[in-house]
C-alpha cells in the first residue's frame, strides 16, 4: 500500500518513523513547505499542494496536521478513496461529520481515530478487571491528566504552537482528551456533564489553562476529570471506585493496582502490576498503527472507528459548552 503522511510535527514524525520501522517504503507526504525530513533511512517524496499529492493515488493517508484542518483534510482524500488515520481529536466542531460517516461507508474505507492509550497494557488491563466485576458496580472515577506546555516541545516556542492556539484546536479539553475517551470505552457514553475552567495561570496561550469536568453516565457512575497544561513534573492518575473494590493508575509510574472486598468482609486482595519492563510509550502508536493497517488488509471494521471519533467530540464540544454558558449540559444537545 502507498501512504500519505499530511502534516509532519511530532506526532506524524512518530508514524512516519513507525511505518518504516514496520517495513512500508511506499510513503509520500503533504506539507506546507517543502522542508528536508531528517534522519530517514528512505527517500520521501514531499508536495505542497494536496491534490499533487493525491494524484499520487495513496491508498492511506494519516491526518496528523492542527485539528482545525482535520475534516477538510478527511473529506477530500475520503472523496478520492483513501482509508483514513485521523489523529484524535476528531474535528473542533461536527461539521461534515455526518458526510464523511456517507463517504465512508459507500467507499468501505477504513477509517482509525488515533487514542493511542487504549493500546496501554495496563487499560487493557483495567477493562478486563471491570468486565468481570472484580470492584463490582462502578460508582464513581477520578481522573487526572496534566502536564507542564513549556516543555512540550522545548526547541519551540509553545506561544506559537498549535497546543495553545484556540484557533487552531488547542487547549487540555482538545489536546488531552485520551482520558475522556478511554472513559467512554469503559462505560459508555455520558448523558451530561458540567465544566469549569481557569486562564489564571502565567502561561501565554489563548485556550483554556486547566479545566474541571463532571460527568453522569447513564447508569448513575460519576466521574471527575481534571485536565491542565501546568503540572511539572507531569501526573496522569486514575482511580475507579466499585461496590466492592477499587482500580488505581499511575501513568507515570507505570504502577496499576487492584484492591478488591466483598460487602461485609474485612479482607482485601491487593493486586499489582509494574509496567516499567514490559512496557515503552512508543508501544502503544505501534500497536495501533498495525491494528489500522490489520483492518485495512483482512477488510474489517477499525477498533476506534470514526463513531468514536464523533462521539468523543460531542463530549469535547458539551464541555466547551458548559464552560462558555456556565450551566450543566446533556451530550444530546450537541448535534452537526
Amino acid at each position: 500500500m502507498k501512504y500519505l503522511l499530511c502534516g509532519l510535527g511530532s506526532i506524524g514524525r512518530r508514524h512516519l518513523d513507525n511505518l518504516i520501522s514496520l517495513g512500508e517504503k511506499d510513503i509520500i507526504a503533504y506539507r506546507r513547505k517543502n522542508l528536508l525530513i531528517d534522519g530517514v533511512s528512505i527517500k520521501i517524496p514531499i508536495f505542497t499542494d494536496i491534490n499533487e499529492a493525491i494524484v499520487q493515488k495513496p491508498d492511506v493517508a494519516f491526518i496528523t496536521n492542527p485539528s482545525a484542518f482535520h475534516m477538510q483534510l478527511a473529506l477530500k482524500l475520503a472523496r478520492s478513496g483513501c482509508h483514513l488515520f485521523i489523529e484524535k481529536p476528531l474535528s473542533i466542531n461536527l461539521k461534515g461529520s455526518e458526510e464523511l460517516l456517507e463517504i465512508s461507508r459507500e467507499k468501505k474505507l477504513a477509517i482509525f481515530i488515533g487514542f493511542m492509550m487504549r493500546y496501554h497494557p495496563a487499560v487493557r488491563q483495567i477493562k478486563e478487571w471491570i468486565s468481570h466485576d472484580l470492584i463490582g458496580f462502578p460508582i464513581s472515577v477520578r481522573m487526572s491528566c496534566g502536564e507542564y506546555l513549556p516543555l512540550w516541545h522545548p526547541h519551540e516556542d509553545y506561544r506559537k504552537s498549535y497546543a495553545g492556539n484556540a484557533k487552531l484546536g488547542g487547549g487540555p479539553i482538545f489536546t488531552l482528551c485520551h482520558e475522556i475517551d478511554i472513559l467512554s470505552w469503559l462505560f459508555g457514553q455520558p448523558v451530561n456533564l458540567f465544566a469549569l475552567s481557569s486562564r489564571k495561570s502565567s502561561l501565554e496561550i489563548t485556550t483554556e489553562h486547566a479545566v474541571e469536568i463532571l460527568m453522569q453516565f447513564k447508569d448513575k457512575l460519576v466521574a471527575e476529570i481534571h485536565l491542565d497544561y501546568l503540572q511539572n513534573p507531569a501526573e496522569r492518575k486514575w482511580s475507579i471506585i466499585g461496590n466492592e473494590g477499587k482500580i488505581e493508575f499511575d501513568y507515570y509510574s507505570n504502577i496499576l493496582e487492584l484492591h478488591s472486598y466483598k460487602n461485609k468482609e474485612k479482607i482485601v486482595t491487593k493486586e499489582t502490576i509494574i509496567y516499567n519492563d514490559r512496557f515503552k510509550r512508543n508501544d502503544m502508536f505501534k500497536l495501533e498503527l498495525k491494528s489500522f493497517i490489520d483492518s485495512i488488509r483482512m477488510n474489517k471494521e477499525t477498533e476506534i472507528s470514526l463513531q468514536d471519533g464523533i462521539d468523543n467530540l460531542k463530549i469535547l464540544l458539551s464541555t466547551h459548552k458548559s464552560i462558555k454558558e456556565k450551566r450543566l449540559v446533556k451530550i444530546e444537545e450537541i448535534r452537526p
